[in-house]
């Protein structure tokens, strides 16, 4: 998985991604062996300078490009969040 697909899986079928993207923050933070600060860059990249539609990036029951962009700028923000309490 990418660093985008990573956490958008754990959302496939999710109508309010938003809603679970602490869970899966916290999962991706205790996840061994995963690289968060590149987790986190790629994230951001995206956010920043958007490169293709996340909605189309894997077959979601509910593919809302807003909704998914909310979500992954959540999920950037609670990780980023959680490593700096390390």
């Amino acid at each position: 998985m990418t660093p985008l697909t990573f956490p958008l899986h754990a959302v496939l079928y999710e109508e309010e991604p938003e809603s679970k993207s602490e869970v899966v923050a916290r999962n991706m933070f205790e996840r061994e062996g995963l690289d968060k600060k590149f987790m986190l860059d790629v994230i951001l990249d995206e956010l920043d300078n958007p490169k293709q539609k996340v909605s189309e990036v894997l077959n979601f029951s509910y593919p809302n490009e807003e909704k998914l962009r909310g979500f992954l700028a959540s999920i950037h923000r609670h990780l980023l969040e959680l490593c700096q309490n390390v």
